[in-house]
């Protein structure tokens, strides 16, 4: 249960009435841009961009873009965005932003159940090195999964050196001891 916040809460509302009103346009152009625009304003929004900020409002627009990923007229241009954002965040990140869209969005690829498409989609960014960030963050609590979704879903973007040298910066070495916490098939 999160705590009352007028500011999420108003951006809750802006987003959940511009997401209703394209899934009843058939996500009309005009639609859709309202609610992406929405989605720009929240994210320059200075309370969004302080890292010490520790409410709810982050999440919330992130957890909202990422919904949309698996929405069938939608979850392209979704996806475009989220990968354009990643892109935009540079090596210095001083608003945190990585973190949070790696728990939001990157991180539930990784997690089971499998998704097919969308860890197809996550290792697609390993193709841009100014994105590749995002595949590696997904694993940093599941580091045991990174090699066997890298084997089948990122058409050879992430070699098994690129594995044992993540494993290996993560302090994590040879990744023989994590496959055993693995379950069947994973």
């Amino acid at each position: 249960m999160r705590e009352d916040d007028p500011l999420s809460d108003e951006a809750e509302e802006e987003i959940g009435t511009l997401r209703q009103r394209g899934e009843e346009s058939g996500w009309a152009e005009l639609d859709r841009a309202a609610l992406f625009h929405a989605f720009d304003r929240w994210l320059a929004h200075p309370r969004l961009l302080d890292h010490a900020d520790k409410s709810f409002l982050r999440f919330l627009v992130l957890n909202e873009i990422t919904f949309l990923i698996s929405h069938p007229l939608i979850g392209d241009h979704a996806w475009e965005y989220i990968r354009n954002a990643a892109r935009q965040l540079g090596p210095e990140d001083p608003h945190g932003l990585r973190d949070a869209w790696i728990i939001s969005t990157f991180e539930l690829a990784a997690e089971s159940p499998e998704d097919p498409d969308f860890l197809e989609k996550l290792f697609s960014l390993a193709a841009d090195e100014g994105t590749r960030w995002a595949v590696f963050g997904a694993y940093k609590n599941l580091p045991w999964r990174l090699r066997l979704h890298a084997h089948r879903y990122s058409k050879g973007l992430i070699t098994d050196e690129d594995c044992d040298l993540w494993l290996i910066e993560q302090g994590h070495g040879e990744d023989e001891i994590l496959m055993q916490k693995s379950g069947p098939g994973e």
